[in-house]
């Protein structure tokens, strides 16, 4: 990568834009450019990522593939023609236009998909911290750009007998023109479009919570408590169906999985969106959580005795100059 030198003798401004003119990368008469490798980035300037990669957007196909140093003043276009020189993509053909650059979470979903419609931010600046696990998306086909109004989501029909979800697909949900946020209606009206229901059809949708192993069933009758003013101090009762989907509780975001249930299939209105592997998984989870307290709980009443053995041990002393 080409740096420029600046008046310390230090190779601090990085020159990104390859394709542009020195003009337009501030490169006058005189300047000093030296190349530097990767290897060469100070650690102050350097950024380790563990890369995975998936081809559906689901975590069921995620693939480690390595480790990558990056430069933090890497652009978004950059770090992709990066990742596309690990070994893993060198025996196949990938378009930089086809991959997405995504957060991997704690709980094995993927998350945000970095967005640099300018290109002009870079690696900091887009949030991607050292030590990040990020996973690169494959498409079949080029992706345009992504805009703030455009969500990423991965939607499932609810199978309501079986207590389960199947047709799994992933969809760019784009809030309407005239409307100035997401809501409940605009996400039934893209999951009637994808399952190709009829109008008439009756409609529920619910989101996966991974962290609490549940669905929330996303009812637009539900009063929510939503807090106003400048510094959010004031609270009143609004139904779920005029709140903003970016906003608490729903907090919309890239990656979101969405259930549909069709009502026809549920005659007896008693589903409840849950699946049975999730309830296992929820109580799993919880007996982790408390074997992990009475492990850490063992463990300081064990440093508590040593250090009170330590300090009967520095308390007691000997006079070895009495006479006998």
């Amino acid at each position: 990568m080409l740096f420029r030198v600046d008046a310390f003798g230090e190779a601090a401004d990085p020159v990104r834009k390859e394709k542009a003119t020195f003009e337009k990368c501030h490169v006058a008469m005189g300047d000093l450019l030296v190349l530097k490798s990767n290897k060469n980035i100070s650690m102050d300037e350097r950024l380790s990522l563990h890369v995975n990669v998936t081809t559906t957007g689901f975590p069921d196909d995620c693939t480690f593939i390595g480790h990558l140093e990056a430069s933090r003043e890497f652009s978004l276009e950059e770090l992709k023609r990066h990742i596309l020189s690990m070994d893993y993509f060198q025996q196949r053909e990938v378009d930089m236009d086809c991959i997405r650059v995504r957060d991997k979470l704690n709980t094995m979903f993927f998350g945000r998909i970095y967005r640099d419609k300018n290109k002009k931010q870079n690696l900091k600046q887009l949030g991607i911290k050292n030590d990040s696990q990020v996973v690169v998306q494959l498409l079949e086909e080029p992706e345009g750009a992504l805009d703030e109004r455009t969500f990423v989501l991965l939607f499932c029909r609810r199978q309501v007998e079986a207590r389960t979800y199947s047709e799994k697909m992933e969809k760019k949900f784009t809030i309407p023109k005239e409307d100035k946020f997401p809501t409940i209606a605009h996400l039934r009206a893209c999951c009637r479009e994808l399952y190709g229901f009829e109008e008439n059809q009756p409609v529920e949708i619910a989101k996966f919570i991974p962290h609490a192993f549940e669905w929330r069933h996303m009812d637009p009758e539900e009063m929510i408590e939503e807090r106003t003013g400048k510094k959010k101090k004031q609270r009143q009762l609004v139904k779920a169906a005029f709140l903003d989907l970016k906003k608490y509780p729903w907090t919309l975001k890239d990656g979101d999985i969405i259930g549909c249930r069709l009502e026809s299939d549920n005659p007896e209105k008693a589903d409840d969106f849950q699946t049975e592997q999730d309830l296992i998984d929820k109580a799993n989870f919880a007996l982790q959580q408390e074997h992990r307290k009475q492990a850490e709980a063992a463990a300081k009443a064990l440093r508590q005795k040593d250090q009170r053995r330590a300090g009967d041990q520095q308390g007691l002393s000997i006079n070895l100059e009495d006479e006998f």
